[in-house]
């Protein structure tokens, strides 16, 4: 269980005392001027070059929570035993024209274990079932399982992926939909009549996909901000930040939910 400090709470608290009963900033509070009450870098992620609404307390929360997940020794060591293999990823995107960001998903989805096999029957980098394996050109039999080869699963995956992009209109619902299926997707987008990941209520595993591929790619390039994301004095700048950005002036990342991201 994380921990947060008696210090950032205490000015979670004194941010409190700061509002009127209406729910608006003190005239004299210090949210009231200009300057940013963090550093809005730390803000400044995208994935596949769509900027991740952290400004949005529900994102920024979830997000906290992936790089929670891979802040741990374990992922640190995998930097330099996957190198090679993101080296093989990388180029083979490159040749489909797709986005250096895709090169993380095997990581999210196997480990880089090329024979990481799921409950359901999925197996191989990119964790592919039998019949999408096949329909993707794979061979998948009693004797070959090309799911497990590298080279040959990648080339499947970005036609794959590709091919979500042109259905799915963004690379972030693409890289969901590479998760759920697309089928799957598309009748939650239906259903919910809203076609932005961050807006989707989705079951857990998809919901949480895409912020662990950015907090992967964030710990692989940034790994100081990465590393301020699990920070408590962090934590209670940033909901200081959401406050100061709200229509309302209310705290809306309130102390509940501070500790909560620190848990």
């Amino acid at each position: 269980m994380g921990h947060i400090s008696k210090k950032a709470i205490a000015l979670m608290d004194d941010l409190g005392d700061k509002t009127t009963e209406g729910g608006t900033v003190a005239p004299d509070s210090t949210l009231a001027t200009e300057k940013p009450l963090i550093d809005t870098t730390m803000l400044a992620i995208d994935f596949c070059g769509d900027r991740i609404p952290l400004r949005e307390p529900h994102v920024a929360r979830r997000y906290h929570a992936a790089v929670k997940h891979f802040n741990h020794p374990t992922y640190q060591q995998y930097k330099k035993q996957v190198a090679g293999d993101l080296k093989i990823i990388s180029k083979i995107l490159k040749q489909y024209n797709l986005p250096r960001d895709l090169k993380y998903i095997p990581l999210v989805e196997s480990n880089f274990t090329s024979f990481a096999v799921s409950p359901r029957g999925a197996v191989g980098y990119w964790q592919f079932m039998p019949q999408t394996a096949i329909a993707l050109g794979l061979r998948v039999d009693e004797t070959i399982d090309e799911r497990t080869d590298l080279v040959k699963s990648t080339h499947a995956a970005a036609r794959y992926l590709k091919w979500l992009y042109g259905e799915m209109g963004n690379w972030t619902l693409a890289a969901a939909a590479f998760n759920s299926g697309p089928g799957k997707m598309i009748k939650q987008m239906g259903l919910q009549k809203k076609n932005n990941f961050y807006h989707l209520r989705l079951n857990s595993e998809t919901s949480k996909y895409v912020y662990k591929i950015v907090a992967v790619k964030e710990l692989f390039n940034s790994p100081e901000r990465s590393s301020n994301w699990v920070d408590a004095g962090f934590l209670a700048s940033l909901s200081a930040y959401h406050r100061s950005i709200s229509p309302t002036g209310k705290n809306v990342l309130n102390k509940t939910a501070a500790v909560a991201l620190a848990n």
